[in-house]
């Protein structure tokens, strides 16, 4: 294995440490993961339908990151970009895709799914597909629906079920991540650092923060 590949796996496998702790911190994973798998795997496809909706936009720029800043002397929208150290929420695509990111890595952690190099797969995407942005988007939205699929029968009663599924969706997160670094280069976003700026944010929000149920 490549140097470049052991720091990519590296990286994975921090974040998922990180954001997982973080999500347990804030109240998110009281209960068993298994029977809450699908409510986690669909939050990732609520992220990847806000990244859609950014990619949207009429003004869409693919690597902006902004702030809706209420003290700010600007038109109604009140949008400004983000500078490092705000305090506000940070959105715009790069964010949204994060977000997606720091999702799968911490339904990983929740499973007890280790997730780490995704390099070779991602090298492959890159290699065999199509480097337009909406295509790439619209593969990724397949990809999460199939990891649902994978996530296997509503109920699992038995320990062969239960590590069956786990197999079938580590290898879906897997090639979820690697379509998300994909989108990223295609876009020239700095995908991890877009993770770090979402997840510092994150560490200011209160426990279960907006009342949601997961």
């Amino acid at each position: 294995m490549s140097e470049t590949k052991i720091e990519d796996s590296d990286r994975v496998a921090h974040w998922q440490r990180v954001v997982h702790a973080l999500a347990k911190e804030k109240g998110w994973h009281d209960e068993p993961a298994i029977p809450r798998r699908f409510q986690m795997l669909g939050n990732v496809m609520v992220e990847v339908g806000e990244m859609w909706e950014e990619a949207r936009a009429k003004d869409f720029d693919p690597k902006r990151i902004y702030v809706r800043d209420p003290g700010a002397d600007l038109p109604a929208e009140r949008v400004r970009d983000w500078r490092d150290g705000d305090a506000l929420k940070p959105e715009g695509f790069p964010i949204e895709l994060a977000d997606v990111v720091i999702r799968v890595l911490d339904t990983a952690g929740a499973l007890g799914i280790e997730m780490w190099d995704h390099r070779i797969a991602s090298v492959s995407i890159l290699e065999h597909d199509n480097p337009d942005l909406w295509m790439q988007m619209t593969r990724l939205m397949r990809e999460v629906a199939l990891l649902i699929e994978d996530a296997g029968p509503l109920d699992m009663d038995d320990e062969a079920t239960v590590k069956e599924v786990r197999d079938d969706v580590e290898g879906g997160m897997a090639f979820v991540l690697a379509r998300c670094e994909a989108i990223a280069q295609v876009a020239s976003i700095d995908l991890w650092r877009a993770v770090e700026i979402k997840h510092v944010f994150n560490r200011t929000r209160s426990r279960r923060h907006g009342g949601k149920r997961s």
